[in-house]
């Protein structure tokens, strides 16, 4: 199977070069979609258009109207969310984030969903793969039959006090004012969790081996060898990124990464 990511915008940044080239040095084949010709494409990577699996008018839907200074993260995040189960859906390849570094082969069983821990009991959404008929997918995709694209998995919060304090306050609102995870982990872990299948979580080290501040250690020299000391690491989601936009610390991971692929 492929691997398959998406990316909005002409550009890719270093990160994304290095995850990239990571998973071409592992032997998979690439498919990147996009809305538009990228001009720093990584050899090896088939560029596709976005708007074959899933409208980028959706976008329109997913501005938010209250939180508009999270625009155009916001709906960009959200559609993201949203492409990567229609892309299940439609069966054309396994899902990594544009900032997942791997280090091993990426080898999902083709029958049989596989996704992760990311934390104590949340799914994370950077790693996936879904057979076209999982029940998760379908009920997922339920949500694009939904004109305003409020999906019945929110709890309470964001599904009930949220909208009506929206409407008392006279307020239009969109379905992204109400998180920015709406349809990322909150929904893939709730899904999992009503179907009974979180047991069939790999354990977060795979993919998630640290989460937020800690990601940082993916730059610091001191932590270079723990990301492939354990044959359970398959990759690494680098999930805070501002010190990839800074030169590289020698004797990092990062550095390693950046040096041995020329980005």
């Amino acid at each position: 199977m492929n691997i398959a990511t998406l990316w909005l915008g002409d550009k890719l940044p270093r990160i994304s070069l290095v995850a990239l080239n990571s998973w071409i040095e592992q032997g998979h084949n690439v498919d990147l979609y996009s809305d538009r010709e990228i001009n720093n494409l990584p050899d090896g990577v088939t560029i596709k258009d976005a708007n074959s699996v899933l409208p980028l008018s959706i976008l329109d839907k997913l501005k938010p109207l209250i939180k508009t200074e999270y625009s155009p993260r916001q709906e960009i995040v959200s559609y993201s969310d949203l492409f990567r189960m229609r892309l299940m859906e439609k069966g054309l390849g396994i899902w990594l984030d544009t900032d997942i570094v791997l280090f091993r082969p990426f080898e999902p069983d083709p029958n049989k969903a596989w996704f992760a821990l990311d934390g104590h009991r949340t799914i994370g959404v950077s790693a996936l793969f879904f057979p076209s008929c999982d029940p998760i997918v379908t009920d997922f995709l339920k949500v694009l039959d939904c004109p305003n694209l409020i999906p019945n998995w929110l709890g309470f919060k964001r599904g009930v006090i949220k909208p009506m304090i929206f409407k008392l306050a006279m307020k239009p609102f969109s379905v992204t004012d109400l998180g920015i995870t709406v349809f990322g982990n909150q929904a893939l872990t709730q899904l999992v969790k009503q179907s009974g299948r979180l047991i069939e979580a790999s354990p977060s080290e795979v993919f998630y081996l640290h989460t937020g501040k800690l990601t940082e250690r993916f730059f610091d020299p001191k932590f270079h060898d723990e990301f492939q000391a354990s044959s359970k690491v398959i990759g690494f989601h680098v999930h805070r990124k501002a010190s990839s936009f800074k030169e590289p610390i020698e004797g990092s991971i990062y550095h390693t990464l950046v040096t041995r692929y020329g980005v």
